[in-house]
């Protein structure tokens, strides 16, 4: 349509608007006797000029239905319905709305004021964004006890506390302090927070470490009264005009009253709000538990048993979100909580076999004759088929169901991976005696220790178990492994890490476990856990010259007679009332090097302890003088215990007046000869180990 056309429609139709209202006025006139035209319903829109924008189908709602709707609201909704336009706002702040905002404070349990505050004023203050003192639209809490929105940067530059240095010095600047300022500046001013830190509690405060800067001044202003300087100011110069002298004083100060109510309506206001705040955080309880409470019923339903939901799974934020589970959000939240799930079951059942383990390892069940040798780590257990195969069983499964259906796999699977490492003990042993028994019938010597001679020795012969050859296979059942590792003199291992020299029972336990703390060899693969002998993976190791000089040191042990070394001690023990079991307990053989040093000592049950401790100052001597050899003797002394379980007794029963006694037992009084560089006892004999041995 052309712009001619619609002109010339639209006089049409306004010529025929004015035809039918003169027409009506016409029959009104003629017609006396009809009945008046009806008057149109008064709307919200009545009084508001201008043109009515896209809030005209509200707006068109009659005045006494918008106020019975609006009777039913909280404050924040009327102060909301304030901000929307300037119907509604003339509604909420009319004449007519004072009940509006009475009602709506009773239905919250807002407390009436003292000092009262205009209706917007007061919503603004609790329910409202912006800054009283610039444009900045989000200002954090309300100041209640000052009554207005203050936002961070407001109070860093227009206020100031007196808990801290700069803070009050600004507030003297402000007032001119206590010589030329007003003594009723402070107490009548308006102050944020009344929250009050003691003495200690101000220096422990992160602001105390920068008191002198600005900044501080502003951080500490939320954690103690905060004054504005602009009204300071203001008010100290209004006093001084108001009560110029001290007895003016004594008159009857409305404005001190005034802060006093303005002080109990901050009260009353900030109890509110700290109650608004705890329901809000209950609400929030309440809500999280109703979504936890329904994403543990949708994996109920896929299987997931209740005790699957550990604290790792409700400390995932998917599970602590404080909003409603809904269909469109499930399909995310579902993906992620249930890998969590997958994982926490995994890990458990991980924890549990590996626990049930330890506690065969533990048992000395004869049945389990290589139990004491089972590796002590998950991480190689997880490497293991069978034990994989356990914990990615599909679906929810008893633990103790789970342990009954794989455990014999598992222990077969862990039984296989000892008796690898046994068979390249073995092997490596094998090799060693071989050595040996082609040095013995060369007559081969010892280039550090004398006395050892190999033709007079007496090796003893393999098990017919233990292969010869690369090719023969180990045909020997558990049993027979465990009695030869623990109780053959050819069972001797040296741990690579530590150096330690042990039997081969013991050398197994050493290295399976964590009590080398010199290796990680626990934490190997299956693949490198199970070698032994190779330089590159070797933990248990064992040559010819080790293997001959153990059996020498044991033999010299084994034929010194465990024989009191003191007559005399021993029948003063007897009168004393120093009681032992048996011999083993009481006395000990010691290996004695030629240079002077007891090098070994141990227990007739652990002979082998003294050896590993004779071999290991061997081996130093290889570092000492060239072309020395040294001889190896024994000797037996009291053990520790029965030591001191003597002193003990000869200390109770000693009558002396020497404070200082502690008994034949104790340590000889050391002297230093300075010719030898070593420590002698009372006796002229060496005490103790040198950093360097040899022969002088």
């Amino acid at each position: 349509m052309s712009r001619r056309s619609k002109t010339t429609t639209k006089a049409a139709a306004a010529s025929a608007t004015s035809t039918s209202e003169a027409d009506a006025s016409i029959s009104r006139a003629i017609n006396i006797d009809a009945p008046p035209e009806p008057k149109k319903a008064r709307t919200s829109m009545s009084r508001v000029k201008g043109r009515r924008g896209a809030m005209s189908a509200f707006t068109n709602i009659p005045l006494d239905l918008l106020y019975d709707i609006c009777s039913n609201l909280d404050p924040r909704d009327l102060f909301a319905l304030s901000n929307t336009s300037k119907v509604f706002r003339s509604v909420v702040t009319g004449p007519s709305s004072a009940p509006l905002w009475v009602a709506a404070r009773e239905r919250v349990g807002l407390p009436e004021l003292e000092l009262p505050m205009t209706d917007l004023q007061h919503a603004h203050l609790l329910f409202g964004k912006g800054c009283a003192f610039c444009t900045r639209k989000n200002a954090g809490k309300a100041e209640v006890y000052f009554r207005a929105r203050i936002c961070t940067a407001t109070m860093k530059d227009s206020f100031a506390d007196k808990a801290s240095t700069p803070g009050m010095a600004a507030i003297n600047k402000a007032y001119g302090g206590s010589l030329s300022g007003h003594q009723l500046t402070l107490t009548v001013a308006t102050g944020t927070s009344r929250k009050s830190y003691s003495f200690a509690e101000r220096l422990t405060h992160p602001s105390a470490a920068a008191s002198d800067s600005t900044s501080s001044r502003a951080a500490f202003a939320r954690y103690g009264p905060s004054y504005y300087l602009p009204e300071v100011a203001h008010l100290n110069a209004e006093l001084k005009i108001k009560f110029p002298t001290e007895d003016s004083l004594n008159d009857r100060y409305e404005d001190r009253i005034f802060a006093h109510r303005r002080l109990r309506d901050g009260h009353k206001l900030r109890r509110w709000v700290e109650d608004q705040e705890d329901a809000k955080a209950m609400n929030k309880d309440e809500v999280r538990k109703a979504r936890r409470e329904e994403i543990e019923r949708r994996f109920k339903l896929q299987g997931f048993h209740p005790f699957e939901f550990t604290g790792n799974f409700l400390a995932q934020i998917l599970v602590r979100k404080p909003d409603l589970l809904t269909e469109r959000t499930w399909p995310n939240v579902e993906a992620t909580l249930r890998s969590v799930l997958l994982a926490g079951r995994i890990s458990r059942r991980k924890q549990y076999l590996s626990s049930r383990i330890t506690a065969l390892k533990h048992k000395n069940d004869d049945s389990l004759p290589l139990a004491a040798y089972w590796p002590r780590s998950i991480s190689l257990y997880t490497a293991m088929p069978a034990f994989k195969a356990a914990c990615d069983v599909e679906g929810h499964v008893e633990l103790e169901s789970l342990w009954a259906t794989h455990q014999d796999a598992i222990l077969d699977e862990l039984d296989a991976l000892v008796r690898t490492r046994i068979e390249a003990m073995l092997r490596v042993l094998a090799a060693a005696h071989a050595q040996l028994r082609t040095a013995r019938h060369e007559d081969k010597g010892e280039d550090v220790l004398t006395g050892m001679e190999l033709s007079r020795m007496d090796v003893p012969r393999l098990p017919s178990f233990v292969p010869r050859r690369a090719d023969q296979p180990l045909v020997a059942t558990d049993a027979q492994l465990h009695a030869f590792l623990t109780d053959h003199p050819l069972s001797v291992f040296q741990c690579e890490a530590c150096h330690q020299l042990c039997s081969g029972d013991w050398i197994l336990r050493h290295v399976s476990g964590y009590d080398c703390l010199k290796s990680s060899y626990v934490d190997k693969p299956v693949s490198q856990w199970a070698l032994c002998g190779e330089p590159e993976h070797s933990s248990m190791w064992i040559d010819g010259v080790t293997l001959a000089r153990a059996l020498y040191l044991r033999q010299l042990l084994d034929e010194t007679d465990l024989v009191s070394p003191d007559d005399d001690l021993e029948q003063d023990a007897k009168e004393l009332g120093v009681v032992w079991m048996n011999d083993e307990d009481r006395l000990r053989k010691v290996l004695k090097c030629q240079c002077g040093n007891f090098v070994g000592s141990s227990n007739p049950k652990y002979s082998l302890d003294a050896v590993s401790e004779a071999h290991e100052h061997l081996v130093e001597l290889r570092y000492g003088p060239a072309g020395v050899v040294h001889r190896m003797t024994t000797v037996v002394e009291y053990t520790p215990n029965f030591l001191a379980e003597f002193g003990r007794a000869e200390i109770d029963v000693y009558d002396s007046e020497d404070d200082y006694y502690f008994g034949r037992h104790a340590r000889p009084t050391l002297m230093y000869d300075s010719e030898d560089g070593m420590m002698m006892d009372s006796d002229g004999e060496p005490y103790g180990r040198r950093d360097v041995c040899c022969v002088m």
